[in-house]
């Protein structure tokens, strides 16, 4: 079941929004977006000093449009999105569903060697990071096929409608390569100064650890042979 929400601050600021998470752990998410990097119209109000009330449950297919039926009800609010079609527009900028954006994503059947690698990827986390990483649904892992000439555009891994789903580690794992680079490049702010960019070269069997909010895209494949890349996701505790 879904929770439709308000947020509320100390000076009357208003948020609606939608979560299947704790009041609890949404606000965390709340509170944190900010911190790695990821806005959210909910950053205007005060978050360490407001109440979170749920206004209705509802089941998930009914609930972009129980988000937007309270939306209205309180017109002073925040967030100015259309709940319906704000998922939509974003998976048209950002998701799969965007064919000419992503044509080279395909979806990857479970297989037990996946299950091994996500194991591997966890266990080598908790032991270097002290946190573990949980995988997102095996539906969300996607091959990533380029051919001569290709490249991924610039994109990154978080749901800008739905944070409480969204990612906090990707990891992109080069399957197969040939003699001429590519790389994967992640663009970000330092603090002094914008538009920075750091390039990772991809080599054939290398794990690549990433914040999901970041920007990246990966260069042409220059090569005959096909770049193929793996994209795994997962959650933090």
């Amino acid at each position: 079941m879904y929770k439709i929400y308000l947020l509320k601050d100390i000076n009357n600021l208003e948020y609606i929004g939608k979560t299947k998470l704790s009041l609890k752990e949404r606000l965390r998410l709340h509170r944190t977006a900010r911190d790695i990097g990821q806005y959210c119209s909910s950053q205007q109000l005060n978050l360490h000093n407001c109440e979170m009330i749920v206004l209705e449950e509802c089941d998930e297919s009914i609930a972009s449009e129980r988000e937007q039926y309270w939306m209205e009800l309180f017109p002073l609010r925040v967030n100015k999105n259309n709940a319906i079609c704000n998922k939509k527009e974003w998976s048209k900028q950002y998701r799969i569903d965007n064919k000419e954006y992503m044509k080279e994503y395909v979806k990857v059947p479970y297989h037990q060697h996946i299950q091994w690698t996500q194991d591997w990827l966890r266990d080598h986390y908790r032991l270097e990071h002290g946190r573990t990483l949980i995988p997102t649904p095996i539906d969300s892992i996607r091959g990533i096929i380029q051919q001569t000439g290709e490249q991924v555009n610039t994109h990154h891994n978080v749901k800008d409608w739905h944070l409480g789903e969204s990612p906090e580690v990707s990891c992109l794992y080069t399957v197969s390569t040939g003699p001429k680079q590519s790389e994967i490049v992640f663009e970000y702010d330092d603090g002094r100064n914008k538009h920075r960019r750091w390039q990772v070269p991809l080599k054939q069997d290398q794990f690549i650890l990433f914040s999901s909010h970041l920007n990246h895209y990966i260069t042409h494949n220059k090569n005959k042979d096909f770049l193929v890349n793996l994209s795994l996701h997962f959650q933090l505790i």
